[in-house]
């Protein structure tokens, strides 16, 4: 019962990304290299995750570690590009992990 709850998590995460790409493939906003940048090194980080579950490695352990805070990194600054962050601490966090 887990499992397939996870696999359906997973399932709606990944459907939601590449919404989110066709939505900017569409609008031209991939154009930006600097987003383009983003999607290339996303793609990257989850073929190291993959490979890491491929491997039986867990996707929470020692060696997922750097993987996940490269997708925290990643995240930032879409959350400040939207102006609006859910809650007055994610901004300047999203600010000082974006500023290195």
């Amino acid at each position: 019962m887990i499992r397939r709850l996870t696999t359906a998590l997973w399932a709606a995460l990944a459907c939601f990304h590449v919404y989110l790409l066709a939505c900017q493939v569409v609008d031209g906003r991939l154009l930006d290299g600097g987003l383009l940048i983003r999607w290339g090194l996303g793609f990257g980080i989850a073929s190291v995750l993959f490979g890491l579950h491929r491997a039986g490695a867990s996707l929470w352990g020692r060696q997922a570690v750097a993987p996940w805070l490269l997708v925290t990194l990643l995240h930032g600054p879409a959350v400040l590009d939207r102006g609006v962050a859910p809650s007055p601490a994610i901004q300047p966090a999203a600010i000082s992990l974006t500023a290195v």
